[in-house]
């Protein structure tokens, strides 16, 4: 059975939604959906928005930035929501996720 491209895309999001719980991303969208000549894979990309995990400075940690030139970051400018792509290889013969990538799309693309 070959499987088309709309249920590769429900296969690569369950299999995205196992190994990444929903706190840890929202809004997980199908990017594009790609089709490997020399194998017959889908690869599936996902975008979705994820929390950044670095800590947020304190207003003491920014004064005391400000005076030793480490430069000054207003809380409310920083965002700590980041966009993170992954890459779902489907096999289209069995249905079968072979496997869970991160991807960087290349500079200049959105």
């Amino acid at each position: 059975m070959v499987i088309g491209m709309d249920n590769a895309s429900q296969i690569a999001l369950d299999a995205f939604h196992k190994v990444v719980s929903g706190p840890q991303a929202k809004g997980v969208e199908v990017e594009e959906i790609e089709e490997e000549t020399s194998s017959g894979h889908l690869i599936v990309t996902l975008g979705y928005w994820s929390r950044d995990t670095m800590p947020e400075p304190t207003l003491e940690d920014m004064r005391t930035g400000v005076f030793k030139g480490k430069g000054f970051k207003i809380p409310e400018f920083l965002d700590p929501w980041r966009r993170k792509y992954k890459r779902v290889t489907v096999e289209s013969k069995s249905g079968r996720v072979v496997s869970i990538k991160m991807y960087g799309p290349p500079l200049g693309v959105s």
